[in-house]
């Protein structure tokens, strides 16, 4: 009777040493997983432009310069008038990108007295355009009369109705031929430098009618 007595005794022994031995194992497990902390905010806004993003071919860090400056408040001072009004940096992308073309400069100004950004798309053969908010141009305007201008009709909702992008083309060689956008809350103008070369006017409109909120 005790050899039996004995064995239950011993068999029950091994379990519970079994058991503590396990809970600390897991207990042990338990405190040392880092905790994960989401922002829902930011979580949301990275879902919904995660494919504006791609489609833009931003890099993970220009996504996040961007980011920076997207919403952000300022003051501008009124045209001809001693007053300021408040506005919000709303970054608008372009989500048609020429084949080849690919984002070669991105400058974004975050700071107490100014928020801009602008994105400067090229290809090898020197072709180029570039987005941003509305900021002075990248090219001086030619001294040159233009040989001809054309306005092109644009059908875009993040534009104004009344804008257009105007075609401006010069008979010397020597003086670049642009393609610009006026009378809108975003800039688009190509080429960017005097070296560059202009895109055609089909590939401009594809690209002016492809913009969208970054954060929509």
């Amino acid at each position: 009777m005790k050899p039996n007595i004995w064995k239950i005794g011993f068999f029950t022994g091994l379990i519970l040493t079994l058991v503590f031995f396990t809970g600390l194992i897991l207990s042990s497990l338990i405190k040392s997983k880092p905790a994960i902390v989401h922002s829902e905010s930011v979580d949301i806004f990275l879902g919904e432009s995660q494919d504006i993003s791609r489609s833009a071919q931003f890099t993970a860090s220009q996504l996040k310069q961007l980011v920076s400056v997207d919403r952000k408040k300022f003051r501008v001072k009124k045209l001809y008038y001693d007053e300021f009004e408040d506005r919000e940096l709303r970054v608008i992308v372009p989500t048609y990108i020429l084949f080849g073309f690919k984002v070669d400069k991105l400058e974004v100004i975050d700071n107490n007295s100014e928020n801009s950004y602008k994105i400067i798309y090229r290809n090898s053969n020197n072709l180029c355009f570039y987005i941003g908010n509305s900021i002075s141009g990248l090219i001086q305007p030619s001294t040159r009369p233009p040989s001809s201008t054309e306005a092109v009709e644009i059908n875009s909702p993040f534009i104004n109705e009344t804008a257009n992008l105007a075609i401006t083309k010069y008979d010397r060689a020597s003086t670049n031929s642009s393609i610009s956008l006026e009378f809108s809350k975003v800039e688009f103008e190509s080429p960017c430098t005097e070296k560059d070369r202009v895109i055609t006017t089909s590939e401009a409109v594809k690209i002016v009618e492809s913009l969208q909120y970054l954060n929509p």
